[in-house]
C-alpha cells in the first residue's frame, strides 16, 4: 500500500512547528482600536444623523495575535486559543 504525503503550503503551515496544517489563530489581545470619525457603515439620515446598520458598525474594538497554529501547538482555554509565545507570557503575568 502506497502512502501518500500532503504538501501544506506555507502560508498554510502552523507558526510553531511548521509542519501540520494551521486550523486555528491565536486570539492574545495585543491591543485596541476606535474609529475617530463618523461610522463608515452608519447610513446618512437628513444632514447630520447616522443610523447604525448591523453588527459591522462598532466603533471600537480590539485586535489579537491572529499567529496562525495547529491543533497540537494551540492550548485552547474555554473557547480561545493561544500561542506557546502568549501561553509563557500569561504564566509570568500569573506568577507575579
Amino acid at each position: 500500500m502506497v502512502k501518500l504525503i500532503e504538501i501544506i503550503p506555507q502560508e498554510e503551515r502552523c507558526k510553531i512547528c511548521g509542519k501540520r496544517r494551521a486550523t486555528r489563530l491565536c486570539d492574545f489581545i495585543t491591543g485596541e482600536w476606535q474609529w475617530g470619525g463618523h461610522n463608515p457603515n452608519a447610513i446618512p439620515i437628513g444632514d447630520k444623523m447616522y443610523v447604525e446598520v448591523g453588527e459591522e458598525s462598532r466603533m471600537h474594538g480590539t485586535t489579537t495575535c491572529d499567529a496562525k497554529i495547529c491543533e497540537k501547538c494551540s492550548t485552547c482555554v474555554g473557547h480561545m486559543d493561544f500561542c506557546p509565545d502568549h501561553v509563557r507570557e500569561i504564566k509570568l503575568v500569573i506568577r507575579k
